[in-house]
């Protein structure tokens, strides 16, 4: 335990504090440090009253969510399709019924469409596409087109 010692000014606003948030001064300070280490911030830094650059500080904390949202969960998913698309070879549509087929291409290429819609929404919101994902994404859409084509010829 240790103790400290401040200003009579800063003493007043820890009062003014303390009767607002119904918190004890030490629950205050203690937060207020690790808050402010935590968030990496320089006390000597703050600007007060400026909304715009705190508002665009947390629309960039979102941008850099949805980007690492993007990379964790839309990377995998689009190897395992693209595992699935390699498996469906130019022999399982010729082994597999028709409805086998349906019943397995189909609903494939239409979570893929969804998948590509929410791709292009996440790319719009960050103003940032990834080159490897839409790659991949352009490849996986070619493979489950020419396999729909196929599956509809058949049909």
């Amino acid at each position: 335990m240790a103790s400290i010692q401040i200003e009579k000014e800063y003493d007043e606003m820890l009062n003014q504090l303390k009767g607002r948030l119904q918190k004890s001064k030490k629950h205050i300070i203690e937060n207020a440090i690790r808050y402010v280490h935590h968030n990496k911030i320089d006390p000597e830094n703050i600007k007060t009253g400026d909304p715009v650059a705190a508002i665009k500080k947390v629309g960039d904390d979102i941008k850099a969510f949805i980007i690492t949202q993007e990379k964790n969960k839309l990377d995998p998913m689009l190897h395992k399709l693209s595992v699935m698309v390699k498996n469906i070879d130019e022999k399982s549509i010729q082994t597999l019924s028709l409805e086998e087929l349906k019943t397995e291409i189909l609903p494939l290429h239409e979570n893929f469409k969804k998948m590509i819609n929410a791709y292009a929404a996440l790319s719009d919101r960050t103003f940032k596409q990834s080159p490897e994902l839409s790659r991949q994404m352009l490849g996986i859409k070619e493979q489950l087109d020419s396999l729909t084509t196929k599956l509809n010829s058949k049909s």
